[in-house]
């Protein structure tokens, strides 16, 4: 037998061989729920689309830590402190955040070069 899982493919023959019987493709539509919290496990899901979309997450979160690194080197405290505020909003959802003025000294953000 040799699964299209991929994960389940690497395994060695006599450790796949004992479990294969056991083994069920399951669709999975999505926003399925796999286990409830609090719950006995039940089953184990071996989701070969998640491998891409962890990619793709990689990728597009190294694409912003590269690009906040050049922005924190090339602009100007306003400016970066105007960009923190916007990733900000983006990340809690709303269109107000608390903040103190005591934070703003201390974010590495709104730090001056020397």
């Amino acid at each position: 037998m040799t699964p299209s899982n991929k994960l389940l493919a690497r395994l060695p023959r006599a450790e796949l061989e004992p479990v294969a019987p056991d083994l069920d493709p399951v669709p999975l539509p999505l926003k399925t729920v796999l286990h409830e919290a609090i719950q006995p496990i039940e089953y184990v899901y071996f989701v070969e689309r998640l491998h891409k979309f962890l990619l793709r997450y990689l990728m597009a979160l190294l694409n912003q830590i590269a690009q906040n690194t050049s922005c924190n080197r090339l602009h100007e405290v306003q400016e970066r402190c105007a960009r923190w505020l916007l990733q900000t909003h983006d990340r809690v959802d709303s269109d107000e955040f608390p903040l103190t003025q005591e934070f703003f000294p201390r974010c590495s953000v709104c730090i001056a070069r020397a």
